[in-house]
């Protein structure tokens, strides 16, 4: 007599083993018979499973299910893990649904690129217009914006922010001493025009689509509690080995590139790499100077310093039971939100205040924020209080919302100043470098450099794109940086000013720096500025711009004088996403038996253009022929007119 009965609900390779192993839910007699409807249990559990988009995660779940109906001390077992199903399935559910990727292209890096050429079709197909030499500037404007409005309302349907969104909201008429005046519809047009370009472009589309597969794929990772503290902290195992493997091939890149100069000097791009701001320890150093100028400026003023931090209410919080299944960027994105509010009433207040706010998640993957900021003494509370009401607007009075969701801390010389406050912040989210000794907060676990909790946190900001670090207020960095390219040999040809803040910057004196170049709010202008020139434009016709030296008061000096190229160690040839591809260094030579690429029948400098959708024309005047040519699906597509009978 058979006392139990167990079913199969997945499949899943166990240890070396190369023979799959069941994962199995088991029923005592006489109920695991199926006229007790056993089987069609595991067959309802089969059919929700596969609704889970990875095989990793479709095993985790069963697992889950297995071991709440197999339990042997629960009240109602199947009740429970019916319970456990469902919700998770719920959730899964919903994430799936917003992301217009299906279960195949979140798997398959192919299935991606076929969408992103199908998406680049229809965009392109959106981008063919009629026109005659009767069509006037106008109406070629108008154009332009029905064409961008359509392929904007498309993109937004795919789940992907178009380009140049905010650019065609914020244009408008202004009323300006007390007429209307019609924005620069000419100059609209023209950067509508780009990002016309950009989502004509499979390329981009393709980008678009990896960051949505990243961020779906991490968001389910966190929906069924893979993301915590005791299994993976901060971010899934998934994304930190996705970004193990990233920074290994970024590493291994930078070793096998070097740059060239015009005149023949070459230089290992690793050199550079470690020397910049690129490096990690190198950033962090420069962090601490910024804020330890920012504090002893506002000392130096009589200001006053305070510390907060502000959490996200509980349904942003996936450990939560009210967890409303929003992803860490949406959670990143309230906050924002909340702190413009603060930053909007402050402003109207007159109220100043700089500082350093710091993202950071908690083991959940949930972002919340760090911030040092420093203040008139008479502003302190009314800028606690703003950040108070704007902190706890929303769900305030939950359970322990006034104790976790907002913290105000004076600043406590004799426990420690705002440098060593937030010092810990900034080597965690960076490095770890000198905290071999301390614990993380979040899970108690040892703080490594370059691994562990730092690598977990890293892969969190990489994956959801969140900016870790942004000081408000205080003097820009790019010009700290460029004056500390200046050669102490060349200082002399600076004007007087320029002097004194190179001497400021040479000698790491922020508070200086901050004082010669009006101060920590702005309130003076500043003295230099960045010396910028055109350098051409991008793929999409966007003007690119490079950074020549400085500025001062009519006079520029040039910091950038030598011009490099990238290019391989053991190549001769500048690396480009040109010849990076295998294409022949002479297109034009075709050898015995070999196929002609059809796009090769268009001038070399226009076919990119081609590519992302324009149409080139070429006269035959022996002929009497005008042809043009166009991609469509893929293909390159030619017509022909004749004008003959028209001479």
């Amino acid at each position: 007599m058979i006392d139990s009965r167990s079913l199969p609900i997945c499949w899943e390779l166990v240890g070396n083993s190369e023979k799959m192993q069941p994962i199995t839910i088991t029923r005592a007699a006489p109920h695991c018979w199926g006229k007790f409807g056993f089987d069609k249990v595991a067959e309802q559990v089969k059919e929700k499973l596969a609704l889970i988009p990875t095989n990793r995660l479709r095993r985790i779940a069963a697992h889950g299910y297995a071991k709440r109906f197999n339990s042997e001390t629960a009240k109602n077992p199947e009740r429970s893990a019916n319970i456990y199903l469902r919700k998770t399935i719920e959730r899964v559910t919903e994430i799936v649904d917003r992301s217009p990727l299906t279960i195949r292209e979140l798997n398959s890096k192919k299935a991606r690129k076929d969408k992103a050429k199908q998406i680049t079709t229809i965009c392109q197909q959106m981008g063919i217009v009629e026109f005659d030499e009767s069509t006037t500037l106008e109406d070629a404007e108008q154009l332009v914006f029905a064409s961008y409005i359509a392929m904007h309302d498309f993109t937004m349907s795919q789940g992907v922010t178009p380009p140049y969104q905010a650019t065609f909201n914020a244009a408008k008429s202004k009323r300006v001493n007390g007429t209307w005046e019609r924005c620069d519809t000419n100059l609209l047009a023209d950067r509508l025009e780009r990002g016309i370009r950009r989502m004509q472009c499979d390329k981009w589309w393709l980008r678009k689509l990896n960051r949505l597969r990243d961020t779906t794929l991490e968001h389910l990772n966190i929906t069924m509690g893979l993301v915590k503290k005791g299994v993976s902290p901060y971010a899934s195992k998934d994304a930190v080995q996705e970004f193990r493997h990233s920074k290994k091939s970024q590493r291994e890149w930078v070793e096998s590139m070097q740059l060239e100069s015009k005149d023949g000097e070459t230089i290992d791009l690793k050199h550079v790499f470690d020397h910049s701001i690129s490096n990690p320890e190198i950033r962090r150093i420069e962090m601490i100077v910024r804020i330890r100028g920012y504090k002893e400026w506002a000392e130096e003023k009589g200001m006053a310093c305070m510390f907060y931090t502000v959490t996200a209410p509980s349904k942003y919080h996936a450990n939560s039971d009210k967890y409303n299944n929003a992803s860490p960027r949406e959670t990143q994105e309230y906050l924002v939100k909340q702190w413009s509010k603060v930053r909007a009433e402050l402003s109207k207040a007159k109220i100043g205040v700089f500082g350093l706010r710091i993202v950071e998640p908690h083991a959940d993957a949930t972002p919340h924020w760090h911030m040092v900021l420093f203040m008139k003494p008479s502003d302190e509370a009314t800028v606690t209080n703003t950040l108070r009401r704007y902190a706890l607007q929303h769900d305030g009075d939950e359970d322990g919302a006034a104790k976790n969701r907002f913290d105000a801390t004076p600043e406590d010389k004799s426990k420690g100043d705002a440098v060593s406050y937030i010092i810990k912040y900034i080597s965690k989210n960076i490095n770890g470098a000198h905290m071999g000794d301390m614990f993380d907060d979040e899970t108690g676990l040892p703080i490594e450099p370059e691994n562990g909790i730092v690598m977990n946190v890293a892969a969190w900001a990489s994956r959801w794109r969140i900016r870790q670090f942004q000081f408000i207020g205080g003097a820009p960095v790019g010009i700290w940086r460029e004056f500390r390219r200046v050669p102490k040999e060349s200082v002399e040809k600076l004007s007087e000013i320029a002097k004194e803040i190179f001497e400021a910057a040479d000698n790491s004196r922020f508070a200086e720096f901050i004082e010669l170049l009006g101060g920590a709010l702005g309130e003076q202008s500043r003295p230099v500025e960045l010396a910028k020139e055109e350098n051409g434009a991008n793929a999409y016709g966007e003007p690119k711009q490079r950074t020549i030296g400085i500025a001062s008061r009519g006079f520029t000096y040039v910091t950038r004088v030598t011009q490099w190229l990238l290019k391989r160690s053991d190549s001769d040839s500048p690396w480009s996403t040109g010849n990076n591809c295998n294409t022949p260094a002479n297109d034009w030579q075709i050898g015995h038996g070999e196929k002609v690429n059809p796009i090769h029948l268009i001038p070399p400098e226009h076919r990119k253009a081609v590519m992302r959708g324009a149409t080139y024309q070429e006269d035959d005047e022996i002929n009497q022929t005008v042809t043009h040519y166009w991609v469509r699906g893929g293909n390159l597509m030619q017509e022909s007119m004749s004008y003959a009978t028209h001479s």
